[in-house]
C-alpha cells in the first residue's frame, strides 16, 4: 500500500485581504476569493490561482478585483487598477 502524504499548509488571512486569502504549502501559493453561492446564499471559498510566487498571488488579486464592475473608459478601468495597487502597497508588514 502507498502511504498518502499530509499537506501541511499555512494561510494568509488579513482583513486588509478581504474577500481574498492567501493559501500556502510545500508546493505552491493558492488566492482564494469568499463569495456568496448564487442560489443559497451561503459563502464558499473559489480558488482563482495557483502560483509558485507570492508576488503573483497580489497580481490575480488585482485583476480579479477590478472584474467587478463595468469601466465606460479604459482610464477609469487604469484609475481603478492604481486604486486597487495602493491599497495593496499601503498594507503594513510589522
Amino acid at each position: 500500500m502507498s502511504e498518502k502524504k499530509k499537506t501541511n499548509y499555512k494561510v494568509i488571512k488579513d482583513p486588509k485581504l478581504a474577500p481574498y486569502h492567501i493559501q500556502m504549502d510545500q508546493y505552491c501559493y493558492t488566492v482564494f476569493k469568499a463569495t456568496a453561492a448564487r442560489k443559497t446564499g451561503n459563502m464558499r471559498e473559489v480558488a482563482l490561482g495557483y502560483t509558485y510566487n507570492i508576488a503573483r498571488c497580489f497580481e490575480l488579486i488585482l485583476e480579479d478585483s477590478v472584474r467587478d464592475q463595468n469601466y465606460e473608459s479604459l482610464q477609469t478601468y487604469i484609475e481603478e487598477m492604481s486604486t486597487t495597487i495602493n491599497k495593496l502597497k499601503s498594507i503594513e508588514l510589522v
